[in-house]
């Protein structure tokens, strides 16, 4: 699978597909077909690895009280 072709499966977008294949360690590793220029992954592996990985809501900053500057 591409990163095109995940970002569809999960409906996600391709953006943030290629963000965490870049920079999420635990990430599967792209499969190297001879000849093919674009990284390719196993269907499984990235199944296995969206089902398990560990997601953390970011925190709001717009709620929180703004400080004194006086």
């Amino acid at each position: 699978m591409t990163i095109t072709e995940i970002a569809a499966l999960l409906g996600r977008s391709r953006q943030l597909i290629h963000r965490l294949a870049t920079t999420d360690a635990t990430f599967p590793r792209p499969l190297l077909e001879a000849g093919s220029t674009k990284p390719k992954y196993d269907r499984a592996a990235v199944l296995a690895w969206w089902e398990n990985r560990d997601v953390q809501q970011g925190r709001r900053t717009d709620l929180e009280p703004k400080p004194d500057t006086d």
